[in-house]
């Protein structure tokens, strides 16, 4: 028995529905956060820090001088500054640990966000697909 063209589409998405359904949830996150790592890495390596200008120097210059105690910015918001001082503060001036850092967060969000859609939607998949596309989206790659 054949089935009918129109109903081919729902049954694809059935069935892929039924394997994230039965897919553990400690998988799901393991792949979710390893493919945002991978990307995340593979755009870090090929595309090396480049000399910082505009809001990254201003940023990198004020924490560098927090963590030395010769500088605090009185005009600018101090969170980011105050995080790549502590950064700053373990490593000494490593723009490469600022960056592999700011790596493994950008991954755990979206881990964070496959968690909170599926809980949401009540779906492994959806859960899933979002987790997916927040690892590669570009913006979120770069940034």
């Amino acid at each position: 028995m054949t089935k009918q063209p129109d109903r081919i589409g729902f049954y694809a998405i059935a069935r892929v529905s039924d394997w994230a359904r039965e897919l553990h949830p400690v998988v799901a996150v393991a792949v979710v956060l390893a493919l945002a790592l991978a990307a995340r890495a593979a755009w870090s390596i090929s595309h090396p820090a480049e000399p910082l200008w505009g809001d990254s120097e201003f940023y990198d210059r004020a924490a560098w001088g927090i963590a030395t105690g010769t500088w605090w910015p009185d005009s600018h918001p101090i969170g980011y500054p105050l995080f790549l001082a502590a950064i700053y503060a373990v490593t000494g001036h490593s723009v490469g640990a600022v960056i592999a850092i700011q790596c493994v967060i950008g991954a755990a969000s979206c881990v964070l966000i496959a968690l909170v859609t599926e809980d949401i939607f009540d779906s492994r998949l959806i859960g899933l697909l979002s987790g997916l596309a927040t690892a590669l989206w570009l913006p979120w790659i770069r940034y």
